[in-house]
């Protein structure tokens, strides 16, 4: 016989499975507590609000990593025009081995290059975090009757303008995130195009941002002997003047709180933030096919049930802040399956100033730059 072997009453512990639908709810409920403040904020009438491009609310990016170098969403808006958004992934970098030394191809001599990927999951934390900055920036300069088109250029000195917004702690993860997650927003362009019935169409493909100067604690770039060096420039990047007409022209007041929120949950964010703006521009109810839905928003996945559930809970979370707010999965009374979304009951929108008529009233957070 073999050599006996003690055992532990543990070894005989059965392992119990994970309970799901458990996890699930506690994580409505923990949403929900991080939603307390904006509650607070909409009943004195008084919301903090970011600046959100409509084609990044309408179209979303990835909410996992991909290797497609290009995606293409599509939105029907209310005047019967389409919105054509489509992400490509345009940048690389130096393949660099662990003492930091470029790595040289063999065949050609020259350094090895990686692809950097799209930007997704998380990767619109900052993204709207720029908009938003220059979008602020422009209505600044509009109101002292000054030229806009300075407010290109956003301002960003330090990783911590970004951590302490998103109340993100500032440690080195987070800053390796926020670095990475910058290296894929700089490395995209984007082509956003408006196409109505019968018109010439033309697609230009832009990147996102055009230029930067930034501190080693966003771009990632190792520290040289410079490095430590004052400099009268100030720190920050240029966005493409395409992509800033574009976010000039249509952008929509987002409750920063919201935001804030669901930042960790990009799939629940995209569906509140898509959902936020349906209910606002909706004049009627609307039953939208699932199938327009898919294009927007849903990626990679065959199994409706999960598209279902996945906006139900984005329908709970919105409702929590915005009782008012009115949308429904597959109708009984409909005979096609869709989502019903309809103005808020009885006029009354997230921001209270003048609901009847849609006028809002913003709060926002001034910049460095506006502060100046």
């Amino acid at each position: 016989m073999g050599e006996l072997k003690r055992v532990s009453k543990e070894d005989f512990q059965l392992v119990s499975k994970r309970n799901y639908a458990a996890e699930r709810r506690q994580a409505q409920l923990n949403l929900f507590g991080e939603l307390e403040g904006l509650i607070g904020q909409r009943e004195a009438g008084d919301i903090p609000a970011w600046q959100v491009a409509l084609c990044l609310i309408l179209c979303g990016l990835p909410y996992e990593e991909t290797t497609e170098r290009s995606i293409t969403r599509r939105a029907r808006l209310a005047d019967g025009k389409w919105l054509i958004v489509r992400f490509t992934a345009t940048g690389e970098r130096d393949e660099l081995d662990e003492d930091g030394n470029f790595v040289i191809d063999e065949a050609t001599g020259k350094p090895r290059k990686d692809l950097i990927p799209l930007p997704f999951g998380a990767d619109r934390g900052p993204l709207h975090f720029l908009v938003n900055k220059a979008i602020l920036r422009a209505k600044e300069l509009q109101r002292r009757g000054e030229d806009t088109s300075s407010a290109l250029f956003v301002e960003w000195e330090s990783a911590n303008e970004y951590l302490n917004e998103m109340r993100l702690a500032p440690g080195g993860k987070n800053r390796r995130d926020l670095r990475a997650r910058y290296e894929r927003i700089s490395g995209c362009s984007i082509t956003v195009k408006r196409i109505g019935l019968g018109e010439d169409s033309k697609t230009t493909v832009r990147p996102i941002i055009s230029d930067s100067w930034l501190p080693a604690s966003v771009s990632g770039n190792r520290k040289n002997k410079n490095e430590g060096e004052k400099s009268d420039q100030p720190r920050g990047l240029v966005l493409d003047a395409k992509f800033f007409s574009e976010i000039s022209q249509y952008h929509v007041p987002v409750p920063v709180d919201l935001l804030r929120s669901t930042m960790g949950r990009s799939q629940l964010q995209d569906y509140v933030l898509w959902l936020y703006w349906r209910a606002f521009a909706a004049r009627e109810d609307t039953l939208i096919p699932w199938r327009s839905v898919r294009e927007q928003l849903w990626q990679n996945d065959a199994t409706e049930q999960r598209l279902y559930a996945i906006m139900r809970r984005a329908i709970t979370t919105l409702r929590a802040v915005w009782p008012e707010f009115r949308a429904e999965v597959n109708p009984k009374d409909h005979s096609e399956r869709g989502l019903l979304v309809g103005p808020p009951r009885n006029g009354i929108y997230m921001f209270a100033a003048d609901s009847a008529r849609k006028q809002i009233s913003v709060v926002s957070p001034p910049s460095k730059a506006t502060r100046k």
